[in-house]
């Protein structure tokens, strides 16, 4: 009996959203609840029962997306995908990415049977170590950039320094002021040293609960597909695969899966 009202609940949850979205409803009915795979069938089922959930939890307000083009087309492809995989992971990789293009469509639809087909070809671990890529390079770009700022200041007022190490020494001089100015400037450098190690931290296979060996494995994988560039190719004393950065291509497959708004 429970099987039963499983089913009836995934197909009416499944045969009223494909009848919302246009372009690809009567197809995939006819598809997928007159398909003698058993296997895949469950995959769809399955799917859509995620769907289920989430929309249970998340009730829309707008459904005016679910009658566009690039919905349905984005509906359509990765329902193609779903019936390929057993992944569970990737099954909801793929809800998310269809929640989240309804509250923030994607606006480059000719990318997306490229994304699609790496989400189904990665998984999550790659994925994750993607994330932390573009975070790391998101974040020491702008922290470099302060850093080298705040060193040049730093060597500003050396230089003014040792010009006046023979002033005295007065609490209310400027030259004091300038040594306790020094002093902060430093520290903050010191600081940034640290951030940077914090932030280092996301190349190494710990961070990540994993060997060397399969970190090593997932960075290759993650650079024949063009998602991660190694920065020390040329560079002396700089091991293949070391000093990895994620491309613009993984930054814009990042977005895909994210794919929200800045705040």
């Amino acid at each position: 009996m429970e099987n039963f009202e499983r089913k009836e609940l995934t197909n009416s949850v499944a045969k009223t959203l494909f009848s919302v979205v246009p372009y690809v409803g009567g197809l995939l009915n006819e598809v997928i609840f007159d398909y003698r795979g058993r296997v895949k069938q469950e995959r769809i089922n399955n799917f859509i029962l995620l769907l289920a959930e989430y929309f249970g939890n998340n009730p829309i307000i707008d459904n005016t997306v679910f009658t566009s083009e690039d919905f349905g087309d984005l509906f359509e492809s990765v329902l193609k995908r779903v019936a390929l995989t057993k992944s569970k992971e990737k099954h909801i990789r793929f809800r998310d990415i269809l929640t989240n293009f309804i509250n923030y469509p994607y606006p480059n639809a000719d990318d997306t049977d490229i994304f699609l087909d790496l989400v189904n070809y990665l998984n999550d671990t790659a994925i994750v170590i993607l994330k932390h890529h573009q975070i790391f390079d998101d974040e020491f770009e702008l922290k470099h950039e302060q850093f080298d700022l705040l060193n040049q200041e730093v060597i500003r007022i050396q230089g003014g320094f040792t010009s006046n190490l023979h002033s005295a020494h007065d609490p209310n001089t400027s030259q004091d002021k300038t040594t306790n100015d020094l002093s902060d400037k430093l520290l903050a450098l010191k600081n940034f040293e640290e951030e940077f190690k914090k932030l280092n931290l996301v190349k190494s296979a710990k961070f990540y609960g994993i060997s060397e060996d399969a970190f090593l494995y997932y960075k290759q994988i993650l650079f024949a597909q063009g998602l991660l560039s190694d920065k020390g190719i040329g560079a002396l004393n700089s091991p293949p695969f070391t000093n990895m950065s994620i491309t613009e291509f993984g930054s814009k497959f990042i977005g895909f899966i994210i794919n929200k708004k800045e705040e």
